[in-house]
């Protein structure tokens, strides 16, 4: 099972609406929370050597810093947590997990671009884990690298199709890049995974809102509203309720 540090980062809702506007966006920069790796693949207990380079790796003791490092994280004992998984790598450095892992502490700190060096060595290590794109795909984002974020999250949704954040960040970094179209393919795609993703919905109402479709766009806003005011995010309620009322209220806007 993944396991997800609470990294939740919310962005400057749009105006597009004549009131503050409603878009959540997910991720460590886009709004979800930076991922967690899914623990090590069960390997020998025993240390053994590499077939490269002759590397001493110890399986069981980096398997315990590892845990130790992502319990720590999920505390908010960050520094903590980033020793224990950089003691991880000392005793197997080709541990993914661990990198992915570390990269998510060393955003949390503010310290980006070794970030990025994290996930990068875990793709280098492991190509097919969809959460060290998607973790890079976050990074690149705060470093308003949308290019390459789009690349990243594009990845980790062939990766994973099911990947429902990769999917609503991806369609955030599209929209950033005026791809409203694209953008909001990968929203319905998130929705469809997960239909209960209101920040999926309120991203759909504002995009369906500047194409024209009006009507639309208040589904998708009253769903998102119903949708955060049953997860107890009252504040997102109320201020798709003003979206609404002005929507309800006002003559559709040109253009």
């Amino acid at each position: 099972m993944v396991k997800r540090a609470n990294l939740r980062l919310v962005s400057q809702w749009s105006q597009q609406i004549g009131v503050v506007a409603a878009t959540v966006l997910c991720g460590v920069a886009f709004g979800s929370p930076a991922v967690l790796a899914n623990p090590p693949v069960q390997t020998p207990l025993e240390s053994r050597t590499s077939a490269q380079g002759g590397l001493q790796i110890d399986a069981k003791q980096a398997e315990e810093h590892y845990k130790l490092g992502v319990e720590l994280q999920q505390q908010g004992q960050i520094l903590q947590a980033i020793a224990e998984y950089r003691q991880a790598l000392q005793y197997n450095p080709q541990l993914a997990a661990a990198y992915v892992n570390l990269g998510a502490a060393l955003a949390n700190q503010g310290n980006i671009d070794a970030a990025i060096e994290s996930y990068e060595e875990a793709i280098r290590i492991d190509p097919d884990m969809a959460e060290a794109h998607f973790n890079l795909g976050n990074a690149f984002i705060t470093q308003n690298q949308m290019v390459e974020a789009i690349a990243q999250y594009r990845e980790a949704v062939r990766l994973k199709p099911d990947y429902a954040k990769a999917h609503y960040n991806l369609g955030n970094a599209l929209a950033a890049e005026k791809q409203r179209e694209e953008a909001m393919v990968s929203w319905q795609e998130a929705i469809k995974i997960n239909p209960e993703f209101a920040e999926a919905h309120a991203n759909l109402g504002l995009a369906l809102y500047q194409s024209g479709q009006r009507q639309a766009a208040i589904a998708s806003f009253t769903t998102a509203r119903d949708l955060f005011r049953a997860q107890g995010n009252t504040q997102q309620a109320e201020r798709l309720d003003q979206v609404l009322q002005k929507l309800t209220t006002s003559r559709p806007a040109v253009g």
